[in-house]
């Protein structure tokens, strides 16, 4: 669990959005998928005006990265997924720098819907990528993308090896993970990294260490 410090919460936040079940989870996330799918059914409407007013950075700071190694590697007509895609906060971004070939995926219904009002993904598919298969989507894409969707209680480790296998050879996969999670001692993440590495399965091209809130220190 991440240690956060957040003097100026109070002023950021209404009372009722303070009490809301995603600022306690961005804050002090649970560890199971019950409670998962608890915040963000519930809390679906209001999850980017939440996150816009924490100043939440993962999303905009994943696409840069991402875009920086689309931009010479693909075109503008690439596939992209994005997985865990909530509301749309990546496609939304994805699309204003030219990209247009996206399907999301999310396994909250909720998060989807909003996600459709935005009109920018081909098609929107609910699944949890912890039980669903993903074979229909079988090296169909030349990117991946997933902020904040690895975590205890949201998805494991073992999703890594599922995605590596909707992206086709050659393709790329940006994802995120709280240093707190990754560099914990027997980290499960940072293991499966480390054996697709020897594995010769995937290799790193970028590693960043960034601010996830920029309202609060988490």
């Amino acid at each position: 669990m991440a240690q956060a410090s957040f003097p100026d919460l109070e002023g950021l936040l209404s009372e009722s959005e303070h009490s809301s079940k995603y600022v306690s989870w961005a804050l002090y996330p649970g560890e199971t998928k019950d409670e998962s799918i608890s915040v963000y059914g519930e809390d679906a409407q209001q999850y980017e005006n939440l996150n816009n007013k924490l100043d939440y950075l993962a999303h905009s700071t994943g696409v840069k990265i991402l875009v920086n190694h689309l931009e010479r590697m693909f075109s503008k007509q690439c596939s992209i997924l994005d997985l865990g895609a909530g509301t749309g906060m990546c496609g939304k971004l994805l699309k204003n720098s030219g990209y247009t070939n996206m399907i999301a995926v999310d396994f909250c219904e909720e998060m989807l819907e909003e996600a459709r009002k935005k009109d920018i993904y081909k098609t929107l598919v609910q699944k949890d990528i912890n039980e669903d298969s993903l074979e229909e989507f079988d090296e169909l894409f030349d990117a991946v993308i997933c902020m904040g969707l690895f975590y205890p209680g949201q998805v494991g480790s073992s999703a890594l090896n599922k995605i590596l296998k909707v992206i086709k050879p050659g393709g790329l996969i940006c994802f995120s993970i709280r240093t707190s999670v990754y560099d914990k001692e027997g980290s499960e993440y940072k293991d499966v990294c480390d054996s697709l590495v020897k594995e010769g399965k995937w290799k790193q091209l970028s590693s960043e260490i960034n601010t996830l809130f920029g309202k609060i220190n988490v």
